[in-house]
């Protein structure tokens, strides 16, 4: 007899803040791009957490009501997400399965807050300020992972291959250089055309990594990573600089770095195991435990 894998689960009151949490980043990074795209960074003034000197500033311009909501919700993000960080602490402590996406998490969102008040502060380089896209959507994603992972057993046999790193890779490439670009001032042509290489060689490896599967689940996930990667990179050029743009390239780039991801992480995230049960003092110990099966 062998003992079954443990699954994770999590009670529902933690998924309900885990969901409310991936919403509250999705929203906050749709936002960040509005803001960026629209040039409201410096609605609010070079303050924080202030804005024209009061915490609710004269909505004299678009461009301050922009830049206060990307704040609020920024704001609002912080405080549930506090809640979900705490409580995957209180039923995973000890866990390293599922603690370690929660430290990455902690790590990028400290980096993260200190790259945006200094580029509120001060005007920081094209090459910092390309990581707040990618982190910011790193975060979302690992969320994500974090909220829906922990309750679905997951696909046991799709291990990480060469070509989800490489699509992970060259998606984050691709994400960044993107980023980059979008905050020069005047458009570098070699820049603009790196980026449309990246998408192509992007979409070229969701397409090997199809072949290259090792099992079904994987080719699910190659899938779900190449169709995408194929239309949008050919179309995501066309409807930046409008809301409803940026909110279909944060859903597209969302899609693809979950789809990305999950085929690096399922065995970080979705094989962790429930919290133990403690034994009372004097009870039994012949007594089966709940998490095997025979």
């Amino acid at each position: 007899m062998t003992d079954s894998p443990h699954i994770a689960y999590i009670p529902r009151p933690l998924k309900i803040l885990g969901i409310l949490t991936v919403v509250g980043v999705f929203a906050v990074n749709a936002m960040g791009f509005v803001d960026h795209d629209t040039h409201s960074g410096q609605g609010c003034g070079a303050q924080w957490p202030l804005c024209q000197g009061t915490v609710i500033p004269p909505f004299t311009h678009e461009a301050v009501v922009i830049e206060w909501t990307h704040r609020v919700l920024s704001l609002g993000f912080f405080l549930v997400l506090t809640a979900f960080l705490l409580g995957l602490r209180k039923h995973y402590q000890g866990q390293p399965t599922v603690m370690r996406p929660v430290v990455t998490v902690i790590v990028l969102l400290v980096a993260e807050t200190t790259l945006c008040t200094l580029s509120v502060l001060w005007t920081l380089p094209t090459a910092l300020l390309g990581l707040l896209a990618v982190g910011g959507l790193v975060v979302q994603t690992l969320l994500a992972r974090l909220t829906l992972g922990l309750g679905n057993p997951g696909s046991q046999d799709q291990m990480p291959s060469i070509w989800s790193r490489t699509a992970l890779g060259m998606l984050l490439l691709y994400l960044y250089a993107g980023a980059c670009a979008s905050y020069q001032t005047l458009p570098i042509e070699w820049l603009t055309t790196g980026v449309h290489i990246l998408g192509i060689f992007m979409a070229i490896t969701g397409a090997v990594w199809i072949a290259g599967a090792r099992s079904a689940g994987e080719r699910r996930t190659a899938w779900m990573f190449a169709i995408p990667a194929l239309l949008g990179a050919a179309l995501v050029h066309l409807n930046r600089l409008t809301v409803l743009g940026d909110l279909g390239v944060v859903l597209w780039l969302s899609w693809l770095l979950a789809a990305a991801l999950k085929g690096c992480l399922p065995p970080l995230v979705n094989r962790a195991s429930r919290p133990a049960l403690r034994i009372p003092t004097g009870a039994s110990r012949t007594t089966a435990p709940l998490s095997k099966t025979r």
